[in-house]
């Protein structure tokens, strides 16, 4: 499902060019919508045609011409791993060390995977060096990298049992994550092996009986564990840890907030960390800013996000937001006093966040990707598949950024999905791969694959696949 460059509309040109003084408060409807061209197949893949003009039949429909796959085309390189649901702990979904191949990948092979890994958790697999670690908050199953084969379950590997954990996260070739010990009843930060997943570590976590670990995070040698108080609890309120990962030691214990935050998402560059929900009680501000360093609140707000989760830049934290009056928008604050930077309106926001790359924002909206000045809100380009299946801006959808491309899931296709590679600089479709399943996953690459995990929602069932 190639783009026709004609078809393609780069939103600084052209009639829209008087747009640009509206900067990122422009609002692009529905009946702005760009369109694929026709694919053409190769193997396993169905790639873009590279020219410009198509060759047309007589009825003018173009056509579907066959083409062969070059394997000196489809390199790949990538990072060993990938440390976060998210990618990393900013919550960019970039890889910008990772080179997408120009033409489509080949299946190097496809596994089944467990039906019911159907959460939020599931929408970013973790990668260590020999499997590719996804979960529920019941359990946690790691995959082969060379097969796709279950290396291990995390309900038979473990001597103890945690029946709720929070999201995973990898570091040096561990899964971390925290979890409530079955055998002792205490909650604890844990560490386990990759490989095979027996625990190579834990501490007990110092949390009162009314409370409970709400979200977690693993950024370099620290974890950030935030935890909020029971519904029931007499004291409402959420408090912070932040650990030593070298000498597991609790090195922050401080409170977040009064009242019932109920924390689901963080994100942290330093000494900034964000906390988002959309579970905060009446009242209670949503989005806070917090010093790590001074152990302080910088600032905090109560806005409309939904699920969204905090994407951090250098200056700015981007948030998509609703609105009562059916209009959405992201939005770019300071992370200094939260004042807004710029916003710009959507008639409904993303589901889950935005990709944060190449000086750009991208969002996706009404099954369009739109390409943002990271700056002013200012759109470059936006990218719209005319046909099933559709793309969609919910965390298991959101685009991944490689160097020079953002790697596409899909959801709800007409008879399977599909992963796209659209090209940063102009929005152009590069090439598009076929996949089985009603939905595909955000798709990332690592060394010299890129990995795919696809679902169908009648059954749950789903698949793991590599390409090369």
């Amino acid at each position: 499902m190639a783009d026709d460059s004609s078809r393609r509309r780069l939103l600084g040109m052209g009639g829209l060019a008087a747009l640009a003084g509206l900067g990122g408060c422009l609002r692009l409807t529905d009946s702005e919508t760009t369109t694929d061209s026709t694919a053409t197949t190769a193997s396993d893949a169905t790639t873009a045609q590279t020219a410009t003009d198509r060759p047309t039949d007589d009825d003018g429909e173009p056509d579907e011409t066959e083409t062969a796959s070059d394997p000196s085309t489809r390199d790949i390189s990538g990072p060993g791993a990938v440390d976060n649901a998210f990618v990393d702990a900013r919550n960019g979904m970039a890889q910008p060390d990772a080179s997408a191949p120009a033409t489509a990948p080949v299946v190097d092979w496809e596994h089944a995977i467990d039906s019911g890994l159907n959460t939020r958790i599931f929408s970013g697999p973790i990668v260590a060096a020999d499997a590719i670690v996804v979960s529920t908050y019941r359990d946690v199953v790691a995959y082969d990298r060379e097969g796709g084969g279950v290396r291990w379950r995390l309900s038979e590997s473990a001597i103890d049992d945690y029946r709720t954990v929070t999201r995973p996260n990898h570091r040096d070739d561990a899964v971390v994550l925290a979890g409530s010990n079955d055998r002792t009843g205490d909650w604890e930060l844990v560490a386990f092996e990759a490989e095979d997943g027996t625990k190579r570590w834990s501490m007990t976590l110092p949390i009162a009986s009314a409370e409970q670990p709400r979200t977690s995070l693993v950024d370099g040698s620290r974890a950030i564990v935030v935890t909020g108080s029971m519904h029931d609890a007499t004291t409402q309120y959420a408090d912070l840890l932040v650990v030593d990962l070298d000498s597991q030691t609790v090195t922050v214990e401080t409170r977040l907030a009064a009242g019932q935050l109920n924390p689901e998402d963080l994100a942290v560059d330093g000494d900034t960390l964000l906390v988002t929900t959309d579970e905060a009680e009446s009242g209670v501000e949503n989005v806070v800013a917090f010093d790590l360093d001074e152990r302080e609140r910088r600032w905090a707000k109560r806005l409309p996000i939904g699920e969204s989760i905090p994407v951090l830049g250098d200056d700015s934290v981007y948030l998509a937001t609703e609105s009562g009056t059916r209009t959405a928008a992201i939005r770019a604050l300071s992370l200094t006093d939260g004042s807004e930077r710029w916003q710009f309106e959507l008639r409904d926001a993303p589901r889950t966040g935005v990709t944060l790359a190449h000086g750009r924002v991208y969002a996706v909206s009404n099954s369009t990707l739109y390409a943002l000045d990271e700056n002013d809100g200012t759109p470059k380009w936006s990218y719209s598949p005319s046909e099933d299946p559709k793309i969609r801006g919910s965390s298991s959808e959101l685009p991944v950024a490689t160097s020079e491309h953002l790697l596409l899931g899909s959801n709800f296709g007409d008879g399977g999905g599909a992963v796209r590679a659209v090209t940063a600089a102009d929005g152009e479709l590069a090439w598009s791969v076929d996949l089985p399943h009603q939905e595909v996953y955000s798709p990332f690459v690592v060394d010299e694959h890129l990995y795919a995990l696809g679902r169908d929602r009648d059954d749950g069932a789903g698949g793991i696949y590599a390409l090369h």
